[in-house]
């Protein structure tokens, strides 16, 4: 395999990489517009209309937790919950790349072994095709191994 096959491989990882440190802050939680009553007898939530508001909504430790967002960060939040869902989505184009990457990678080194030395051969230095016991590398129970009592 030559070195320009190598960097064509890296080239999308490599990509993805980028784009990953381009985001900005991402925000895992949901963002919730509600509308609010201040309990005022006068005000106009008391006709039914109520207060906008916002809040997020997140996991931490386990546990859900509610924060209100103040209207003058209202679009940063909005930015932050985009960038995650982004992020998430770079994240798992990415784990497909590397594995790519490696599993062509791999198979490079396999084909030069097996063109070699005729054929693969594990530690031992016997030959994989001629081994027995199903391929599993146990002897017969799940147990193998163990003592048992």
């Amino acid at each position: 395999m030559s070195d320009g096959d190598s960097a064509r491989r890296r080239k999308p990882v490599a990509a993805m990489m980028r784009k990953v440190a381009g985001l900005g802050a991402p925000f895992r939680g949901s963002l919730a517009r509600v509308r609010l009553k201040c309990g005022k007898p006068n005000c106009r939530c008391a006709r039914g209309e109520g207060h906008d508001a916002l809040y997020a909504s997140y996991r931490f430790e386990g546990k859900t937790r509610v924060a209100h967002v103040p209207r003058a960060k209202g679009a940063e939040a909005a930015r932050c919950a985009a960038n995650w869902r982004r992020l998430k989505g770079l994240l798992e184009h990415l784990a497909e790349a590397l594995a790519t990457e490696w599993k062509e990678s791999s198979h490079g080194r396999a084909n030069e072994a097996e063109g070699s030395s005729g054929g693969a051969k594990d530690r031992a230095g016997e030959s994989r095709k001629g081994r027995s016991g199903g391929g599993k590398g146990r002897s017969g129970s799940r147990r193998a191994g163990r003592a048992e009592g």
